[in-house]
């Protein structure tokens, strides 16, 4: 079965997460770690900000079962994206990615769409 969930509920849940024991790694006064919550799965997200306008993400995380989050309309940042492994799939507005690709997008309005993590 699919979790569905609206970007309210996404960034409450977010909020709930344990924060990551990270063994071996220390983090600087501009960097961030968040948990993925262990309701949906495991993992955690390191923010790194390079400088006041540009942040490095990196992600390793895994979830229990499919898990779709529905993003409104919103400000978007000049973005570019590689991923390593795994997979991201999006509705008809962004392109779904995964494996060994990447993307450049530029910056605007984003309109909303779905994007969804499987397990």
């Amino acid at each position: 079965m699919t979790l569905i969930l609206n970007q309210v509920d996404w960034d409450e849940l977010q909020q709930q997460a344990p924060a990551p024991q990270a063994a071996n790694l220390a983090l600087d006064e501009f960097e961030e770690l968040t948990g993925i919550p262990e309701a949906i799965g495991r993992g955690y997200t390191r923010h790194i900000k390079l400088s006041p306008e540009m942040e490095l993400s990196l992600d390793d995380c895994e979830y229990h079962q499919d898990l779709r989050v529905k993003a409104p309309a919103h400000d978007h940042p000049i973005q570019i994206v590689v991923y390593l492994s795994g997979f991201i799939y999006f509705n008809a507005v962004h392109p779904s990615m995964g494996g060994s690709c990447g993307y450049f997008s530029g910056s605007g309005i984003s309109p909303g769409y779905m994007e969804e993590y499987r397990s």
